[in-house]
């Protein structure tokens, strides 16, 4: 242990002046209960609340996420003249996550490191409500989360994950 926190440390020292890094994020599973990560498949359902959580993994270079601020968009097909293009909607309000601890709407984050190819890796997880209504004329094709990460060094980092809406049984 103490063999492994040397050399973390001296990996550490030697990018002290890099900046932050995101490596990759992905989608995680999607839950209909906030306190069940992970149990349910990638997708959300018109007319039901639906926590998913967000993976971001990052090359921290000795910093951390201190906030995190989601927003939300509505993606759907319109088909005029035979031609289709993609419409948003840009839904009002901001999911906060501040790293004291506290949060608004249900965003969590858990974050975690290891070593993968003789660097940090640190990867924080974020559960994000995320709701459809039902409507009769449009039909939802993702809902888009645009995450902005900011960090203890003041790095500023966006994240962009769409996740399907499902219509069906």
């Amino acid at each position: 242990m103490k063999v492994m926190l040397c050399l973390l440390t001296l990996g550490l020292l030697g990018s002290a002046l890099a900046a932050t890094r995101l490596v990759q994020w992905k989608p995680g599973l999607c839950s209909d209960n906030p306190d069940l990560d992970g149990t349910g498949i990638p997708v959300v359902w018109p007319g039901v609340t639906r926590f998913c959580s967000l993976q971001v993994n990052f090359v921290p270079f000795q910093s951390y996420i201190v906030r995190a601020d989601f927003k939300y968009e509505l993606v759907y097909y319109e088909t005029i003249n035979g031609k289709s293009s993609e419409k948003k909607i840009v839904l009002p309000g901001v999911d906060t996550f501040l790293f004291d601890g506290t949060s608004n709407d249900g965003v969590d984050l858990y974050q975690s490191d290891e070593i993968q190819t003789n660097e940090l890796v640190r990867t924080a997880w974020f559960q994000l409500p995320l709701a459809v209504n039902a409507r009769s004329k449009v039909s939802y094709s993702f809902v888009g989360a645009t995450g902005t990460l900011v960090f203890s060094d003041g790095t500023r980092k966006n994240v962009y994950q769409r996740l399907p809406v499902f219509y069906g049984d």
